[in-house]
Parts: C-alpha cells; sequence; structure tokens
C-alpha cells in the first residue's frame, strides 16, 4: 500500500508530505484546489511526460517520493523482488533539462519504473483504464480466475513453448556455425597442434623442470670460479693452507699459543665445511642434454601458444573444439534433421496443451462474464457482458487473444470496452469490472479519480458500497464529489489552495472527526453546513461503519 508520498515544487505544491494510514482514503476539497496535482505526481512516478511546465520554480528540481509498503497478499511477484525492509521507494527527480528515476535509492530506466509502479498501483480516471484496456491484461485475468483448472496445463504448457524456443535457438546457432566453418584451415589448424603431440599439463611441467635445471647452471658457473680461485698458479689453496699449518704449530709454546691454537682450529673447520660443501656439489644430478632438450621444446610450442593459448589446457581445449566443428560439420544434416523433428513434435506438443488451454479458457470465460454482468446489473446497469476469442499464432500465452466485450443495451452490437466506456456508464462499467477483476487479481493500492461524475443519488449509493467492498483486498484512495463515497472511506484528506505572502499554494491536511463530517455535510447540502446536514451526514457515515 502507499503509505507517504512526498511532493516538493510541483505547481502550487510548494512542499507536501502527505500520509496515508488507512486501506481507504478519500481526497477531498473545492474544484482547482489542487487534487489533480495529486495524481499528476503519481503519474509521474509511473513513468509519465515530465513537463518542465509543471516545476513551480524553474530553477528548482521537482521531487516526488513514494514509500510503499506490503501488508497483505494483493502484491505480485515482481514487487517481492524489490522490497527492502518490507518496503519500496521510488523517486522521481525532474529539472528543466533531465529527469532520473530512482528504486530504493539506486537509478534505474523510466521502463524499469513503471513497470513496477503498474504491479503496485493501478489509476482509474475518466474515461481511461489501461490496465482493463490492455487484451494481454484480460487474457491475465482470465487465466488466473481459472487458475485451479489451469494451473498444471499452464505449466505443461510454459515448458514445453520454451523447450520449443530454446530449440529454435539451437537451430539457428547450428546453421549460424556452419555457415562460417572453413572445413581446410580446421584441418590445417588440428593438424599443426597434433604434430606436437601434446601431453596434458605438459608445458606447465617443462617450465618447472627448467626453472630448477637453469638454477643449476648458476650454481655450477659459480663453483668453477671457487675452484678456480683455489687451483691459482701451481700451488693450491690447500697446499699453502697446509704449509702455514705446519709453520704455525712451531709457534705453538710460545707466547702467541693461544692465538694460533683458534687460527689452526679455524683452519681445520674451513677444511671439513669446504669438504661438505664439494660433496654436496658433486652429489647435484644435472643433465645438460635434458636442459637442451627442455629448451627446445618449450621454444617449439611457443607458436602454439601465441596462436591458441598461453596454457596446455586452453591450447588442448582449441584442438577439441576444432574436431567438434569439424563433427558437426560433418553431420550437418542430419543435426539439422534431428533438430527440425524436434521441433516439430514440440509444436505438436504445444499446440495441442494449448487447445486443451482454450477450452478451459472458453467455459470460465462464460462464468467470468456472467459475474461481471451480475455486478453491472447490481449498479442498474441494464448491460451484458462477454469475452470474445480470436486464434492466434502460437505464443508464451498459446492461441488465444481476447478481447472484452460489452453491450449497454438491447438489440445492440456488442463494442470493445474502450469504445463503450466513452458513454454516461462509464463510471458503473469500470467499477462493475474492478469489483470482480480485483478479487481475483488484486492490486495493493487502486486509485479511482472522479469516476462517479454524473452520478447521483441511489446509483452514488451502490457505488460507494462497491468502492468500500474493494477496500477489504486492497487500499483505495478516491477522488470524489459524491457524499456517499467520501462518507464510506475510513480516512479523508483535505486539499486546499490558500494564498500566502502573495504566493498561492495547495495544501493537504488530514481531517479529524469533526471536519470529516462537516465535508460531508457541505457536499449534501451544496456548500452550505446546517444543522440537518450535520446530521444527514452523521447518518450517512454510520451507514459505512
Amino acid at each position: 500500500m502507499l503509505e507517504e508520498l512526498t511532493i516538493t515544487n510541483l505547481a502550487t505544491i510548494e512542499n507536501s508530505d502527505i500520509e496515508f494510514t488507512s486501506n481507504y482514503i478519500s481526497l477531498v476539497g473545492e474544484t482547482g484546489a489542487g487534487k489533480s496535482l495529486i495524481i499528476t505526481a503519481l503519474n509521474l512516478l509511473l513513468g509519465g511526460k515530465a513537463d518542465k511546465t509543471l516545476l513551480r520554480e524553474e530553477d528548482k528540481p521537482l521531487v516526488i517520493t513514494g514509500v510503499f509498503s506490503y501488508v497483505n497478499e494483493a502484491a505480485s511477484d515482481e514487487v517481492f523482488s524489490y522490497l527492502m525492509d518490507d518496503r519500496i521507494i521510488i523517486k522521481r527527480k525532474v529539472t528543466k533539462n533531465s529527469s532520473t528515476t530512482y528504486i530504493n535509492g539506486n537509478i534505474v530506466t523510466l521502463s524499469e519504473c513503471k513497470n513496477l509502479f503498474r504491479a503496485l498501483v493501478d489509476i482509474h480516471s475518466q474515461g481511461e483504464n489501461s490496465l482493463l484496456l490492455n487484451s494481454e491484461k484480460q487474457l491475465s485475468y482470465l487465466d488466473k480466475f481459472a487458475i485451479v483448472e489451469l494451473h498444471d496445463l499452464l505449466k505443461q504448457y510454459q515448458d514445453t513453448y520454451h523447450d520449443l524456443l530454446e530449440s529454435k535457438k539451437e537451430l539457428n546457432r547450428v546453421k549460424e556455425d556452419n555457415r562460417f566453418i572453413d572445413l581446410d584451415y580446421l584441418n590445417y589448424q588440428i593438424q599443426e597442434i597434433e604434430k606436437y603431440h601434446l601431453k596434458e599439463n605438459e608445458i606447465e611441467e617443462l617450465e618447472e623442470e627448467y626453472k630448477a635445471m637453469h638454477d643449476y647452471e648458476k650454481i655450477e658457473e659459480a663453483y668453477n670460479e671457487i675452484q678456480k680461485t683455489i687451483n691459482n698458479g701451481e700451488i693450491s689453496l690447500f697446499d699453502i693452507l697446509a704449509s702455514l699449518r705446519k709453520e704455525m704449530r712451531g709457534l705453538e709454546n710460545s707466547s702467541l699459543k693461544n692465538e694460533v691454537s683458534a687460527c689452526l682450529q679455524s683452519l681445520e673447520e674451513f677444511e671439513d665445511k669446504f669438504t661438505e660443501l664439494d660433496n654436496h656439489y658433486q652429489s647435484l644430478d644435472f643433465d645438460k642434454g635434458r636442459l637442451d632438450y627442455i629448451n627446445s621444446r618449450l621454444y617449439s610450442l611457443k607458436s602454439l601458444q601465441m596462436k591458441y593459448g598461453r596454457t596446455t589446457k586452453e591450447i588442448l581445449d582449441a584442438l577439441a573444439s576444432f574436431k567438434a566443428k569439424i563433427d558437426q560439420a560433418d553431420h550437418y544434416q542430419m543435426i539439422l534433421e534431428d533438430l527440425d523433428k524436434k521441433i516439430k513434435n514440440l509444436k505438436s506438443e504445444a499446440l495441442s496443451l494449448a487447445k486443451s488451454i482454450s477450452i478451459i479458457r472458453k467455459k470460465k470465460a462464460e462464468e467470468l462474464a456472467q459475474m461481471i454482468s451480475f455486478e453491472m446489473k447490481d449498479l442498474a446497469l441494464e448491460a451484458d457482458f462477454l469475452i470474445d476469442f480470436n486464434e492466434c499464432e502460437l505464443n508464451s500465452n498459446g492461441i488465444d487473444e481476447i478481447s472484452f466485450l460489452v453491450r449497454l443495451n438491447p438489440g445492440l452490437p456488442y463494442q470493445e470496452i474502450k469504445k463503450a466506456i466513452s458513454g454516461g456508464e462509464n463510471s458503473r462499467l469500470m467499477l462493475s469490472l474492478k469489483v470482480v477483476l480485483n478479487k481475483i487479481s488484486p492490486t495493493p493500492t487502486i486509485i479511482f479519480d472522479e469516476i462517479d461524475t454524473g452520478v447521483s443519488g441511489r446509483i452514488a449509493t451502490l457505488m460507494a458500497r462497491k468502492i468500500l467492498a474493494i477496500s477489504s483486498l486492497s487500499q483505495v484512495i478516491v477522488i470524489s464529489h459524491l457524499p456517499q463515497v467520501v462518507a464510506s472511506s475510513k480516512e479523508s484528506l483535505l486539499v486546499k489552495k490558500v494564498v500566502i505572502s502573495d504566493k498561492t499554494l495547495t495544501t493537504v491536511s488530514k481531517l479529524d472527526e469533526e471536519a470529516f463530517i462537516s465535508e460531508v455535510a457541505k457536499m449534501l447540502s451544496s456548500s452550505e453546513v446546517t444543522e440537518s446536514s450535520i446530521e444527514q451526514a452523521k447518518n450517512l457515515i454510520r451507514e459505512y461503519r
């Protein structure tokens, strides 16, 4: 339901924060006070055309924000996907040069906003009702009315129709792929890869082995330099160390014995450690031929990596893909025949299901038409309602296109609603439809914008009771000049135009019980409130509570 509507810089509305706390609210006020501006604001949220003439002050943005909450089952699956903490916030910001729409703080396209808003709010204006005039929407009402009988069939049909579409896509893809297949080039690519007899993970394993062997080359180079230093000249370093050790031992009993002892110990330790180093080096396994092979192999595989993929897997995957295309080309005709056969079978199955669905729809359409006709007669509208069927090409809904037809006078032909509602019976016809269809598929918030024009007396009372009944399933907001309709509401907001400091402003305020009674009394007595009209108003309000 609509909880709050904030309007800033819209025509005569400077800044208004309107709260809707009931499931049935009436908007009242003098003609020209600005009630229609609230509908204008909601239509802007719906995605209506943003005109800079709507801006009260051209250098300031026009901002409309609607806060919606989920409080009952009257919401589609589409609405649930947007819920954030059980609320949805829609915002439209309009400047003289731009328009931006937000859902829950995120910028969205106007189309996305329209789709969501239409799932949240249904606006009924005099002479216009787009939801009821839409053929596809009419069909969805019928299917929901027949959901018990149609549920399993519709599920089967949707699954079959989905498979049919996917098979058609697959057929087009196969044809498209085959169009660009160059068999000679594919065979060349396959031969180019296969001649290397590439093994799984071969490139990665060779690179790892190369790194390990390349490290050995560095060690060998450094160790050879050490050996050159040790064996430099006619006498090796170890010969020098042996001679040095012999000379030092001649000083072991002198006053330098401590230092000599330390030196001799260091010389022995060096020789021991170097022996360990040499033993470890000699134990290292290095095959120069293997390194040359790895170098050569990796170099030869570079051409494959440049053309088909960096890793072994990417190259082998490319090979598999080329072979699959060759196989597809070899079996192209057979694949086409199989897909054609599959498509024909699926189409036949879908058509059979669609015909079964159509039979049930036509039977339930008679029941639905009777219910709507009854509601029209209950509103003193001597009219007949009919749901007309036309067979169409197989589509996501089956083979049925339907139209809601009405005959407003006996003996006259049936007409489509969009043509029939131009007459004076418009209000009652629309309300009859809404009473029945809202039970089938409730809309969270329904707005009736002066749809009761030209209605009075007993008909006005009947309409008020119908609207009150609708409010048990959906939140209802009405703009009405009928005392019966206003009296049946549970909350009333007064829209008033005032002049403050030479500025004309439209204000919206909630009426308390006394002011509400007074407003109904004003409607009953043509603006002049008397004790009698006050008493009439109280009695009228009591009728609906």
